[in-house]
């Protein structure tokens, strides 16, 4: 398992796909993500980062417990809430999004 910290800003870690696959315009690309939401305790101090559980590209997992310190750049606002909405890219070309499903997971 690999365990990395990135520092504040966007993820380009996760974003190299757009580059690699960008021959692929018609070809189907899948992206499992399981992520959790940043951690906050009852008076709203945040507590823990969030983090991508796990993510797999095409069904090999490529990124797995990777903490974020922080929102991306742009984000909504100036807080970092535990929820809110989910964002999708498309800007660096052709791209179109399809069987798009969101499942909420409870916490352990």
């Amino acid at each position: 398992m690999r365990t990395t910290s990135f520092p504040k800003g966007p993820a380009p870690h996760l974003l190299v796909w757009a580059t690699v696959f960008a021959g692929l315009i018609r070809t189907s690309l899948t992206f499992d993500v399981i992520f959790r939401a940043p951690r906050f305790d009852a008076r709203g101090k945040k507590i823990a980062n969030a983090r991508f559980m796990k993510v797999a590209h095409n069904g090999k997992v490529i990124h797995e417990n990777v903490e974020l310190t922080g929102p991306t750049r742009g984000p909504l606002s100036e807080g970092e809430p535990a929820t809110g909405p989910l964002l999708l890219q498309g800007d660096h070309g052709p791209l179109a999004y399809r069987n798009l499903w969101v499942k909420p997971v409870e916490s352990k």
